[in-house]
């Protein structure tokens, strides 16, 4: 928990920093934000919190439906006694867990960090800061859930 707060801290200084220094984003964050949600910080916010989310749960669902596929298939593979294919598709599936994860975090980020200059820009930083925080706790969320699928696939084979 130490840790998303120094997380968060240094994101909402970061916030901080822009909005008191003048730094606008380079690339005309107001003008990229999708035409229906206007100049309105609320409303970019809540598309941005409600993007964050949605990523997050289908990270979450593929981690799951990673494991709950591969699981059964090294545990028959290692009753079977054929050990060395049971671990090659252990490998596999945590690859893909952890190669999605990582994936999704980058773009996490990406979005997140354009959802926030957004909001700086707008002059909301209440927004961008709540913005920030949704977004490091999907990152840990990611986390979790990268965490418990490649511990349930490393069970599988009986470490």
């Amino acid at each position: 928990m130490g840790k998303l707060r120094r997380n968060v801290s240094s994101v909402c200084a970061v916030v901080a920093a822009l909005l008191f220094t003048g730094a606008t984003p380079a690339f005309g964050a107001v003008e990229n934000a999708p035409a229906f949600l206007g100049r309105d910080p609320e409303r970019i916010a809540m598309a941005c919190v409600r993007h964050v989310q949605a990523l997050t749960e289908r990270t979450v669902d593929r981690n799951r439906a990673i494991a709950r596929e591969c699981v059964p298939q090294i545990q028959a593979l290692v009753e079977a006694g054929r050990r060395e294919a049971a671990e090659e598709l252990a490998a596999r599936c945590t690859r893909m867990v952890v190669h999605g994860s990582n994936q999704s975090r980058l773009h996490l980020r990406h979005d997140c960090a354009r959802c926030i200059r957004m909001l700086v820009f707008l002059r909301a930083p209440r927004l961008a800061e709540h913005v920030a925080r949704v977004c490091e706790e999907a990152v840990g969320t990611i986390g979790r859930s990268e965490q418990a699928a490649v511990t349930a696939i490393r069970h599988a084979l009986g470490r």
